[in-house]
């Protein structure tokens, strides 16, 4: 998946292996001592976490397992609450296979 160091006023999304995405505030995710933190389980079993993205400006490039991409601006990604559900950034369909990752690019990329 991935990581990354901010300076605690960015937005940040999180995609998965079922092409969907979700854009929150990163001030929503508390800093927990990790023996009082509940997970919240908000993803199927089939679903996967694949890529972690600080937002910055540009577009983002979704790829599928069989080879077929998808560029998007960055600002189709609406921010929701850290909880919901987001929006489909990749179909996933036989064609397309599993979404196998996401980057933050420009067009210069």
């Amino acid at each position: 998946m991935g990581c990354a160091i901010t300076d605690g006023t960015k937005d940040i999304l999180l995609f998965t292996t079922a092409g969907k995405a979700i854009r929150f505030a990163e001030d929503e995710v508390a800093p927990w001592p990790r023996s009082r933190r509940r997970a919240r389980r908000a993803l199927s079993d089939e679903q996967r976490v694949n890529a972690l993205i600080v937002a910055e400006q540009g577009f983002i490039l979704t790829a599928s397992q069989n080879g077929f991409g998808k560029l998007t601006p960055l600002d189709d990604f609406p921010r929701h609450g850290r909880g919901g559900q987001g929006v489909i950034a990749l179909q996933i369909t036989d064609r397309n296979g599993r979404m196998v990752g996401a980057l933050q690019v420009s067009t210069d990329d």
